[in-house]
Order: structure tokens, then sequence, then C-alpha cells
């Protein structure tokens, strides 16, 4: 039987408290140190509200135990006010500042290591970004031998999706932020995640990055109505990389994906049999329920699976004559 589903690739645990769910690429880590005070950068990729909380580790994150290492140290920051997409935040050093509180021994090594941003919890945690550095090729692989130095890549995250980065064998980099300091969110994340891009030295560590960056629009329609793949979109059709906002009336046939969807409140999106929908982020649907459309036919009913709170749609199930 044919499902017509709406799926967010990404689902987090319900969160009790106020605060933004990231999703991974919603930030970035765009300097490290291993030396001097072992500072790092946190680039933010989409706005974030106050009171967003965020744990970085270098701690080695084993896939076979699904588990933590648990042997070195966690900084955890929380934001005291709203924080603009482009926006870069610097941990001052590895005892933490500027809103990053310590707990552990968070003590990145020049020999090699990862830091590893996530939310949730340390028993539970839901992944954002990862950073590795001074081993090489093996730098996302973990080891028992060198275990404290070498995470394994934690799930939902993916060198492909630019969510992992494994940078050179020098001790400290920094992004080099006259490459690309602008641009589409999909174009500023693939090009941190260009090792080229980023200066390495092995003496002390770099300073921290004190610009910003500017993040462009998200994709748009430009045309009113159609079937989502052959519309024409301003700056390029919606991928796993990018932002889509409806404007018009779109149906769906076939399989498509995009990062995070907003339906504007005169719009709407149809999902017809056959076709499904995978959102890696938010969806944003101010339309309500006629804003949403996932039909059904004699081949299956319609489905929504999704990770944000208040999505409003309206899902059809398919009844034989006899119901």
């Amino acid at each position: 039987m044919k499902q017509l589903i709406l799926l967010i690739t990404y689902l987090l645990p319900f969160q009790l408290f106020s605060q933004s769910i990231l999703f991974p690429g919603d930030l970035a880590i765009i300097t490290v140190n291993a030396d001097g005070a072992k500072n790092f950068d946190v680039l933010f990729l989409r706005d974030i509200e106050a009171g967003t909380v965020i744990h970085f580790t270098d701690n080695a994150w084993m896939n076979e135990q699904q588990a933590f290492r648990d042997s070195e140290g966690v900084l955890t920051f929380t934001a005291t006010s709203a924080i603009a997409a482009g926006t870069v935040v610097s941990c001052p050093s590895k005892d933490g500042g500027n809103g990053f509180v310590e707990s552990g021994n968070f003590n990145p090594a020049g020999s090699g290591d990862n830091i590893i941003a996530y939310q949730g919890s340390d028993s539970d945690p839901f992944f954002l970004f990862g950073v590795g550095w001074a081993r090489g090729a093996s730098v996302w692989e973990y080891s028992t031998v060198s275990a404290s130095y070498r995470s394994d890549i934690p799930p939902g995250l993916s060198s492909d999706r630019y969510t992992i980065t494994a940078l050179g064998t020098s001790d400290n980099y920094r992004y080099r932020f006259e490459v690309l300091d602008s641009g589409y969110w999909s174009d500023v994340l693939s090009s941190i995640g260009n090792k080229s891009n980023y200066e390495a030295k092995n003496t002390d560590g770099f300073t921290g990055i004190s610009e910003s960056f500017t993040i462009n629009e998200k994709v748009t329609l430009s045309d009113a109505s159609g079937e989502w793949s052959s519309l024409s979109w301003d700056n390029g059709t919606p991928g796993d990389y990018t932002h889509a906002t409806i404007t018009g009336s779109v149906n769906i046939e076939s399989s498509i994906s995009c990062h995070s969807l907003t339906i504007s409140s005169d719009a709407s999106l149809e999902i017809h049999p056959g076709g499904s929908l995978t959102v890696n982020s938010i969806i944003d649907n101010q339309a309500g329920e006629d804003g949403l459309i996932i039909k059904a036919d004699a081949s299956g009913s319609g489905a929504l699976y999704h990770a944000c709170e208040n999505v409003s749609g309206t899902v059809e199930v398919y009844l034989s004559p006899d119901q």
C-alpha cells in the first residue's frame, strides 16, 4: 500500500522549556584552537531565541554503544538574548565565558580531537555539527587506543551535508572570512565544510572572528501556482540544503526535499498521491489547515510526521465504500 508522507528527517524529544529547536547545519564551528586559550567560534546560520541551550563537547561519540565516552568535558552555551542568523559567538577559553559554562574537563588536544555540538542531554543528544582535526583521514573514526581524541561521526551528521568537517593535521584552524562571508545558507555551509578555506598553524591559537556573516533570503516562488518541480523559483530550485517559501498554490506529485519550509498566510501546498516531501528542519505553516493538504486515494492514506510544534494541516484518509 502506498503512503503519502510529509517527513521530518530528524526528530527531537518534546522539550518543556522555551528555546529554539535546532537542526543539523543550523550552526557551524568555524574556529578551533588546541593551543593557547583553546577558544572556538560558533556561526549561527538561522535566528535563535533567547534561552536556547546548546552543548559543545570534546568527548568522543561511540556509535557501537550509542553513547559518549564521557572522559572529557562539556561547555554549555545559553543565549541570553535573541541571536540573528549570521552572528558569530566566541567561546573565549576552554574554561568558558561569554555565556559558555564548563562541566568536566573541556580541553581540546593538539594531537587530534573533535568538538561536537548538540542539544538535549548527554544521555539523549540531538547532534547539530562536528569538527575534527589533527588526525588526518582517521579524525572521525573511534579508536580505543586514542579514545580521548577520536570520535565516530554522530548520527544525523554527514560530511556530504557539510555538518561534519575534517580539517588537516595542525593544532589550530580558523575559517578564512574573506573566502565567503555572505550568501545563501547552503553556499555558506558548504564553504565552511571545505577544509581548504581555513588558515592553519601549530604554535599559538587564532584570535576569534569578530565579523558577522550575511545569510541571504530563502528560496521563494516567482510563479503563483503549479507543480513544485517545474515551477520557476527565485534563486534556484529548493533541495536538501535550501529553505523554501511558498507564496502561491503549489502541488507535489513526486519525491521532493528541502531544509526548511514556510507556507505564507495566503498560500497552499498539496501533496498528491504518489508524492512525498522531506523537510530536514522547520515547517512554518502560516496558512493553517487549508495551507497544507496531504491527499489520499484508493492506494493509500496520507501521513504527517513532524518535529515542530503547532504544524497545522489536513491529512486525508481513504475510506472504502462500506466504511
